[in-house]
């Protein structure tokens, strides 16, 4: 089916089609810029911890150089190679010196360190922190020249400290056994501290030193449950570059990390800050296109929207109209609201709608008055024929002196016809159907006296309103189609479901049942009208269910799995009907 585009949907598709190429011209454009300016921030925040972490090296290797030149100092050479003083005078003069030069080797950096000379060969200890004890099993681990982060007692104050062991003579795999003597060169974290505190005041974001055997050291007590993350995702002992730049996304966040390893250490100096703050310059641009577009929008929006309240929506509430019309509706009536053309438009509509209904209605209570005569012929012609058999039935029994076949003949069929024969309601519960339906069937069973009635209708339908004489039809079918036709035992089933608003009576027999091509032709004729070529008791039934519960009734015949015919009539009530009854 073809469908015509609304007049309010092309303005809608000319506004999209004049704003989308800004929209996509602006994305590409900022998506451009901050691609600039990403490189560009990475390339200055780079080169910044470049220069920080050169800062770093050179105070480290400084601190280094000194002790390097204190182990060759003549003083110090002297003193490891001198075996035996004559004097404890002259022993204390030497250590005298030997402290004088130290204090003015860790006097010449910035840092404060700490020094403590070890002579192995004369085992003697000069330190600036007190009384300190080597131990030869400790040293042989630790002398590798690297430096070693570890807490230690600084004149009685614990203080973790950045430590490394120096030796004379020097060897690339030194032996502390050979050294003449070792130097134990510290200095406290808090100057890393302070180094990492002032390079975050100048920039954004947090830097930090890891140490892949120690982990993280920050300017803060605490670290911050990001920093290991930041470790995790950028996999730095397998990366061999000395310095780059990488954007890492954690928790939904994008953040930029810069890296720099620091060979003096053998540490790493990172950095990271999250991307939004980088690219913060350009929000307040991307803020002032945002308003224009908004702005742009809205007054399109008002454009549109006079369009709609001025020509779409009398349109809409015609085309409402229309389809009540198409649904036979004719009961609908639109407001008038205006007094323009539309206006004129909505008054011939109703005018029509007012002028087709009462049509409607004088051919509709003629329908009624001619299906209610349907009916009330179907029961004349019933009742003749039914009441000779039944007749015909006493007669014999009563002939050879069965008292009790009489009564109960005469019982059932007096409730027969008392219930066929009131025309002063043509609906009832279905409980009064079925009470109707199993007299008919005692009827029936005393005539022929072969078949089993079963009866499943569950007791939650009986208060159920429905057309009078709609079951009854079904049964006369099954006995007199199905059963007789078809020798030995019969059974006869009636059963009931109830899903929801729909409601649902199965009739099954076991008759001798109809072919598929008999099935399709009564299916077919009950979409028909009614002709002298088929019977009127199914199509009546059927007709008198669509007028009361509408379109969704549903009559469906299907061979039944007990070798006859399964005739299943569906209808659906509405719930405000439903508890009504029942209340």
């Amino acid at each position: 089916m073809n469908r015509t585009i609304s007049l309010f949907s092309k303005m809608m598709i000319l506004i999209v089609l004049i704003l989308a190429p800004v929209i996509l011209l602006f994305v590409i454009s900022n998506k451009i810029s901050v691609s600039v300016l990403q490189e560009e921030v990475q390339g200055e925040k780079l080169n910044q911890l470049s220069y920080f972490g050169t800062q770093m090296d050179a105070q480290v290797e400084q601190i280094r150089n000194n002790a390097s030149m204190l182990l060759k100092d003549p003083d110090v050479q002297e003193f490891a190679t001198s075996q035996y003083f004559p004097m404890y005078f002259d022993y204390a003069k030497a250590v005298h010196r030997l402290e004088e030069k130290i204090f003015l080797q860790i006097s010449a950096g910035r840092w404060q360190s700490e020094v403590s000379l070890f002579f192995p060969g004369v085992s003697r200890v000069i330190s600036t922190v007190g009384r300190v004890e080597f131990s030869m099993g400790e040293l042989k681990e630790q002398f590798d020249y690297k430096w070693r982060y570890r807490q230690m007692n600084i004149r009685g104050r614990e203080d973790y400290q950045f430590v490394s062991y120096l030796a004379d003579p020097f060897s690339e795999k030194p032996d502390v056994k050979s050294a003449l003597a070792v130097v134990q060169v510290s200095f406290s974290s808090s100057h890393m501290k302070r180094m990492l505190e002032a390079f975050g005041r100048e920039l954004k974001g947090e830097p930090f030193l890891y140490y892949p055997q120690y982990g993280a050291v920050t300017d803060h007590e605490a670290v911050s449950p990001i920093i290991p993350k930041v470790i995790q995702a950028l996999s730095i002992t397998e990366d061999k570059a000395k310095e780059y730049n990488r954007v890492i996304k954690l928790d939904n966040i994008r953040y930029l990390v810069s890296v720099r390893k620091l060979q003096s250490m053998d540490a790493y100096l990172i950095h990271y800050v999250p991307f939004e703050e980088i690219v913060s310059p350009m929000k307040h641009f991307q803020n002032l296109f945002y308003i224009a577009i908004v702005l742009l929008l809205v007054l399109g929006l008002f454009a549109v929207f006079m369009l709609y309240r001025n020509v779409q929506r009398p349109l809409k509430q015609l085309i409402k109209g229309l389809q009540h019309i198409k649904r036979r509706d004719f009961a609908v009536r639109i407001r008038k609201q205006r007094n323009d053309e539309f206006g004129f438009v909505i008054d011939q509509f109703n005018q029509m709608a007012e002028e087709t209904q009462e049509l409607i209605e004088k051919v509709y209570t003629g329908e009624l008055h001619l299906r209610e005569a349907t009916l009330k012929q179907l029961q004349s012609q019933i009742n003749p024929h039914f009441l000779y058999n039944c007749l015909y039935y006493i007669k014999n029994k009563a002939g050879i002196g069965e008292k009790d076949a009489v009564i109960a003949m005469a019982l059932s069929l007096g409730e027969y016809f008392r219930y066929t024969t009131r025309t002063e309601t043509q609906t009832c519960t279905l409980e009064e159907e079925i009470g109707f339906v199993m007299h008919y069937l005692r009827i029936q069973d005393l005539r022929m006296q072969r078949f089993q009635i079963e009866n499943s209708v569950p007791l939650e339908m009986y208060h159920l309103q429905i057309p009078r004489l709609i079951l009854q039809p079904f049964i006369e079918n099954a006995i007199i189609h199905g059963i007789e036709r078809k020798s030995g035992e019969g059974m006869i089933r009636i059963t009931g479901q109830v899903e929801g608003q729909v409601n649902r009576i199965v009739i099954e027999d076991s008759g001798a049942g109809m072919s598929s091509q008999e099935i399709d032709r009564i299916h077919r004729n009950l979409q028909s009208v009614l002709d002298e070529t088929m019977g009127c008791g199914i199509w009546n039934v059927y007709q008198r269910m669509l007028l009361q519960f509408g379109s969704e009734t549903e009559l469906v015949y299907e061979q039944s799995s007990l070798g006859g015919v399964k005739v299943v009539l569906e209808w659906k009530v509405a719930v405000s009907y439903q508890e009504a009854v029942s209340e």
